[in-house]
């Protein structure tokens, strides 16, 4: 069982401390198209984004004189990339997009980037609301990524490549890169609704709340974070 919360001064649930951990250690580990040195140093970038002086949008911080270390273990657009999405998610367009990729990110290592994006930005913000500091982070693991394309992956109705399979679009935005995939789903099935239930069990309840609470709950957090979905 996951000690993660151990010190919190609130109870959390085994299984969610539990997908927390096994999150953290997935950052620990070579992904797709990633090191592990590089996707800590991409969960670090989340948390200096969110502890700095919000810059404007069209600020680039990699621009900033002193902001950004000259040998960053990152490239400077996946940097930018890494900011942009933390504090200005709502101001994504195409065009932004197809200059990351022109500056040299693959479109894969930019999905992937987006999932340790967004998986770092949620343990950061669970922590900040249960009264703890971020989660430190464990030494890197060995090893490269994997490297390699998914089968049949094409640009669909997406801006990026996504594997050839049917549902919302939330659950395809991420299928170029499987770990990102497995990362999110962990999340998800603890912090909203296992995805066996999510179509097929309109009754499903977590403990005190049952599915129509849970849903209303997720769609007035979407509301208020702006999500495009």
């Amino acid at each position: 069982m996951s000690t993660l919360y151990a010190e919190a001064g609130i109870p959390v649930r085994a299984d969610l401390a539990l997908a927390h951990q096994q999150t953290v250690e997935s950052w620990a580990a070579p992904g797709d198209w990633w090191s592990a040195s590089e996707r800590l140093a991409i969960v670090n970038e989340v948390r200096r984004a969110r502890a700095a002086d919000e810059l404007p949008p069209w600020v680039r911080p990699s621009t900033v004189d002193g902001l950004i270390d000259a040998g960053h273990v990152l490239p400077a657009a996946a940097v930018d990339a890494v900011w942009r999405l933390t504090n200005h998610s709502g101001t994504l367009t195409g065009e932004w997009y197809q200059q990351a990729i022109d500056e040299g990110l693959s479109p894969e290592q930019y999905v992937e980037l987006v999932g340790v994006v967004a998986t770092a930005n949620c343990l950061e913000v669970f922590a900040a609301a249960i009264g703890i500091d971020s989660i430190p982070l464990p030494v890197p693991a060995e090893g490269e990524p994997v490297r390699q394309s998914v089968a049949g992956a094409a640009v669909r109705s997406h801006w990026v490549p996504t594997a050839d399979v049917r549902g919302p679009n939330v659950g395809k935005a991420l299928t170029a890169s499987p770990v990102s995939v497995a990362d999110w789903s962990r999340l998800s099935d603890a912090q909203y609704v296992p995805m066996e239930a999510l179509l097929a069990d309109l009754t499903w309840n977590r403990g005190t709340l049952d599915r129509m609470q849970i849903e209303l709950l997720a769609a007035r957090t979407s509301l208020l974070n702006e999500c495009f979905y």
